[in-house]
């Protein structure tokens, strides 16, 4: 399934009929960067006149932790990027965990975090970051991954496994 980061760009309906078109499935929208909001989450992803939805795109979110605050403070600002309507109909949350110093518990609070406000919480990471940022823990495999491998294949490359996650 072929997907978009929608970051900080300002989605148009133009470019999200294209992006189907082209076989484009799943937008998925920054809502916290561990800094900041981009601004067009919510225009981005807007249930009932939102290019991406109007599409027939799937949308998802994704929030960026780090070791500053503990994963509820990150998960509460992801959670104010998007009305609860534009929330309630996003397939997943990924808690990226792409930076250094992050510790494991604030992983595990914003998968809880996410738990209780009714998302379905998946976890965005790399091979590198997971293993040699955070010591390659095996016990996140109760939360899907979404495997960061960016070779430009549109294939599953396992070559590398860790986390004690599985095909």
């Amino acid at each position: 399934m072929k997907g978009v980061d929608g970051s900080f760009h300002r989605l148009t309906s133009d470019q999200a009929q294209r992006l189907r078109a082209a076989g484009i499935e799943v937008w998925v929208q920054c809502l916290w960067t561990a800094a900041a909001t981009p601004g067009p989450a919510q225009s981005n992803l807007y249930v009932a006149l939102g290019p991406a939805k109007d599409a027939g795109l799937i949308t998802a979110g994704y929030i960026s932790v780090n070791g500053s605050h503990d994963g509820a403070w990150h998960v509460e600002r992801g959670r104010a990027a998007v009305d609860q309507a534009t929330w309630d109909a996003l397939a997943f949350v990924a808690v990226d965990v792409e930076l250094q110093g992050i510790p494991n518990t604030v992983i595990r609070q914003a998968i809880e975090a996410l738990k209780a406000k009714g998302a379905k919480p998946v976890i965005y990471t790399s091979y590198h970051a997971w293993v040699d940022f955070q010591g390659n823990p095996q016990d996140f495999t109760d939360v899907p991954l979404w495997y960061a491998h960016w070779d430009g294949k549109p294939e599953i490359d396992w070559r590398l496994p860790f986390g004690g996650w599985t095909l």
